[in-house]
């Protein structure tokens, strides 16, 4: 990664965090009473600090945020119901039989892996709703899993910064965490150029933390005809520095050609949701 595209990314950072600050005070005074487990928006706790929690004298709001994360997720994404499908975009196909039975398949494979146990959707899910509700933002990780095909897990909203096109549309996002560093070697030991300090930390200290930064922005110079690796419609760089579906703005396509997992961020339509199959 050259030094200049190390500098962009920093700069996209940079002004994503200076919109973001004027929010962070009003969500740290909210998650007090309605998500007392994530009051370390503004101000960092210590792991295992539970301070907020026994702070907490009246569980009123805590419990009308569970409410209406449970009838959100029984109107709109009752797992008894199938609350979406799936359609392609072609006409001339989209009522073809062979066509609408392969299209059904699909969506019951995607519904198993969804509601398979050890893809934790449901929990990531239960979580977003009440951020949704608490924030009035939301945002899930989807990424390939060890024990289940896919992975969800949801993003602390400290965690993540987005921006949007001149549409309205998310385009940019920047999800920054910590992981110590014998979750980095695990995680990017195949493919991944991991620096020295944190190899020599995995041996000596492999709990010691780093931040990790995921960039995920427009791709400028691509040419939309073509499918391959190299003209996809999104860049995405993992940065170490020493770093669902559900959008109003879905601006994630599903490539053919993609070796891996497209990452997402996630804001709230509340209507039900039909996934359109890009690519042939």
């Amino acid at each position: 990664m050259s030094e200049q595209i190390i500098k962009d990314l920093e700069k996209i950072d940079s002004a994503f965090k200076a919109i973001k600050t004027n929010y962070e005070s009003n969500w740290q005074d909210t998650a007090k009473y309605f998500r007392p487990t994530k009051t370390d928006i503004s101000q960092k706790k210590t792991d295992g600090d539970q301070q907020d929690v026994f702070t907490l004298f009246d569980s009123v709001s805590y419990v009308a945020l569970n409410n209406f994360a449970n009838i959100l997720n029984g109107t709109l994404t009752n797992k008894a119901t199938p609350w979406f499908d799936l359609k392609v975009e072609d006409d001339e196909i989209a009522e073809d039989d062979e066509v609408l039975k392969y299209l059904a398949d699909t969506t019951k494979k995607i519904w198993n892996e969804l509601y398979n146990s050890k893809s934790n959707f449901e929990n990531a899910h239960q979580e977003n709703l009440k951020d949704f509700g608490c924030f009035g933002n939301c945002a899930m990780k989807i990424e390939e899993g060890k024990s289940s095909i896919i992975n969800f897990s949801s993003l602390h909203i400290r965690t993540y910064n987005i921006g949007q096109n001149e549409e309205g549309k998310v385009d940019t996002v920047v999800i920054s965490q910590e992981m110590t560093a014998q979750q980095i070697i695990t995680k990017f030991q195949e493919g991944g150029q991991i620096s020295e300090n944190i190899k020599k930390a995995g041996e000596n200290e492999p709990n010691k933390k780093f931040e990790i930064k995921l960039y995920v922005t427009p791709r400028k110079d691509r040419d939309p005809t073509k499918i391959d690796s190299g003209n996809m419609p999104y860049d995405v760089f993992f940065f170490f520095s020493f770093f669902y579906l559900f959008l109003c703005s879905l601006f994630v396509e599903l490539d053919p050609c993609r070796d891996s997992l497209p990452d997402t961020v996630v804001f709230w339509k509340l209507t039900k949701h039909q996934i359109i199959v890009t690519g042939k």
